[in-house]
């Protein structure tokens, strides 16, 4: 089963305050005084943030332009951050890293604790949409422990608002009400109408989490209250979308559909159109809920659109799941397996972000250190060099002495330096090697258990389209199906680990044990069925060996089912050729066969859906034989 996600939206705090120092703007910025003119840019700046990106930018751009030309480090970071914050607001997350980054050199090298806290927490803004929590978690604690040490309260309340946001997002909610509670307490005395407002949003969330319908909408009706009255656009569309999530969980749609509209009418009024995934897809689920299929088919689209638009990774996942259950829930199975597919394709892409992201950490590392001693041979050297000239002007007396002296201890150093580097070249390689061994050995077993978390999932998945398939059917019979297809995936862990090679398995190796898991499961020596096989040797990657195996199980499995009644003496061949670079698989049995009017474009039998769609995952190709019994033909390319 997949994990829900909650989509309900939360108030993030994003600092967007000049953090140096400001005056009052003249008429005219060219006249002004250098400092002035900065002061002017930052002041503007702050004016056009939050409702004209493309202003903002232009006048970012000539305040960096003023600060470099003046080397004024307080004033570049100010302009630097302002930059990243609009980048943040565009969706260009890894740039917008990229320019705090900048910020927090910039706020070290000057000793500016204020600028480096704020800085801190827009970096774990970006950190927070980008699905990277611990990340988050880390910047947002030392932005707290600055403030706390200044005893700044509005910033101190701030950050515990964004900590209780993101263990919201990690479905955390005691630890996410702890940090909220404690950040309304200190945000009412003295108040800070913003924070306080987006405090009570996020409480309301977890009201709403734990069905406390009526806390829920109190709180946030006093937040939408604050939002308004401090101009406050994207708080007025967090509340207001909020507010439609309560009314859905009560089943009181006309009202959901108004606030979910109202949420996006307020958010298009803005220029930029990140983050309107979550409004497209509460939208989406009150149209199907109303039976309104069209609408909600729409906006289920648009929240897809727009959230790869922007490459809002963690935001996906959500999108996807719901996909898939949309689909799903009216029968649509192909498509709900597809999205489950994306949706287990973007947590591993999740994944593996974070892990590149170590792995260039550790080539920054290696490649600082490599300069340092780089640096350090060539000082080295210029010592020699510098002892050499003056040992020659203390010495031009014995010259043909001192230059046979100099010459062979020149010759014995570049010796002893050559040996040494060669001797460290050698070294280094072996040491390359043994680290190239032993990272794909781990990264062979990473790979792995994490398929073994994919196989689970996909066992999971399995169960639950058969037990809505099946609704009418014995609780017994699907009961031993499901065993089989969960011994058809164990039986290729087995012989996964019992193999030198953990990334593919002998198929033939691998079908002769599952005839005999089915000949043992089914007590076929008792019941006139026996198997007949010609299997070539074929090797065949995970990837294609899971699908084939139970397709496998699916096709045995029919023809036990259907195709000998009243214990009639027959048999089961089992094929698998390959030629160049294609496998043919073959199911057929000399039973009863097939009703006349049976196709494959009109399956009714989930066994056969589930054959269709691993086939097509596979890229292959699924045909009906004509032979005495039953017959299929899977044919793809390896």
């Amino acid at each position: 089963m997949l994990k829900k996600l909650q989509l309900f939206s939360l108030g993030l705090f994003l600092p967007v305050v000049s953090i140096f120092a400001q005056s009052n703007l003249t008429d005219s910025i060219q006249n002004l005084p250098d400092s002035a003119q900065i002061t002017a840019y930052q002041t503007l700046i702050l004016r056009h943030l939050r409702n004209d990106l493309e202003k903002t930018l232009s006048l970012v751009e000539k305040g960096i332009k003023l600060a470099q030309e003046k080397k004024h480090k307080s004033a570049l970071a100010f302009f630097l951050l302002n930059k990243g914050n609009v980048h943040l607001q565009k969706g260009n997350f890894d740039y917008a890293i990229e320019l705090y980054e900048r910020v927090v050199t910039i706020s070290k090298e000057i000793n500016y604790l204020g600028g480096l806290a704020n800085t801190y927490v827009n970096m774990g803004s970006v950190y927070s949409r980008q699905g990277k929590y611990k990340l988050c978690v880390d910047v947002y604690l030392k932005a707290l422990k600055i403030y706390e040490s200044q005893n700044n309260k509005a910033f101190v309340v701030r950050v515990l608002n964004n900590l209780g946001t993101t263990h919201m997002l990690l479905n955390n909610k005691p630890k996410a009400l702890e940090y909220f509670k404690k950040g309304l307490e200190l945000g009412r005395s003295p108040s800070i109408p913003y924070v306080t407002g987006s405090l009570l949003n996020n409480i309301g969330s977890i009201y709403v989490s734990n069905k406390q319908y009526s806390k829920a909408i109190a709180v946030l009706r006093e937040s939408l209250m604050l939002a308004k009255k401090e101009n406050n656009y994207k708080r007025t569309v967090t509340n207001l979308s909020n507010l439609g999530e309560v009314y859905q969980k009560k089943n009181q749609l006309d009202s959901a559909l108004f606030y979910h509209q109202k949420a996006l009418q307020t958010h298009k009024k803005y220029p930029s159109t990140a983050g309107l995934g979550p409004n497209y897809l509460s939208l989406a689920r009150t149209y199907d809920l109303l039976k309104q299929t069209t609408l909600a088919d729409q906006y289920y689209q648009k929240a897809l659109q727009v959230t790869l638009q922007h490459k809002e990774t963690s935001l996906l996942l959500p999108v996807y799941q719901e996909l898939h259950e949309y689909h799903a829930n009216h029968q649509k199975y192909q498509q709900a397996y597809d999205y489950l597919l994306k949706f287990n394709a973007i947590e591993d892409s999740l994944l593996s972000l974070e892990k590149n992201k170590q792995v260039e950490e550790l080539e920054a590392k290696y490649e600082l250190d490599k300069k340092q001693k780089q640096v350090a041979l060539l000082a080295k050297e210029n010592k020699i060099k510098t002892l050499e000239a003056q040992q020659q002007k203390n010495a031009k007396r014995a010259l043909f002495l001192v230059v046979g002296i100099l010459s062979l201890l020149f010759l014995l150093l570049i010796n002893r330096y050559r040996i040494k580097r060669k001797s460290n070249h050698l070294l280094a390689q072996k040491n390359t090697l043994i680290a190239k061994a032993l990272q794909e050995k781990e990264m062979l077993l990473k790979e792995v258990h994490h398929r073994v978390k994919n196989n689970l999932q996909i066992i999971s998945s399995l169960l639950n389209l058969q037990g809505k398939f099946n609704r009418k059917q014995d609780p017994k019979v699907i009961l031993k199906q499901s065993q089989h297809k969960i011994q058809t995936m164990a039986i290729i862990h087995e012989k996964l680990y019992q193999s030198d090679n953990l990334a593919s398995i002998d198929l033939k190796n691998y079908l002769e044990s599952l005839i005999q898991h089915f000949k043992s499961g089914y007590d076929l020596a008792n019941q006139n069925i026996d198997f007949a096989t010609q299997i070539d040797q074929i090797t065949l990657k995970m990837d294609h060996l899971v699908p084939c195996g139970l397709i496998i199980n699916e096709l045995i499995t029919n023809s036990l089912k259907y195709a000998f009644p009243d214990q009639a003496q027959g048999q089961i061949q089992v094929k698998a050729t390959q030629k160049d670079e294609t496998c043919v698989l073959v199911v057929k049995d000399n039973g009863i066969g097939l009703p006349p009017e049976f196709t494959l474009d009109n399956l009714n039998s989930l066994g056969l859906h589930l054959v269709q769609g691993l086939t097509d995952q596979l890229r292959g190709s699924f045909e009906l034989l004509k032979s005495e019994g039953a017959g299929f033909k899977i044919t793809f390319a390896i």
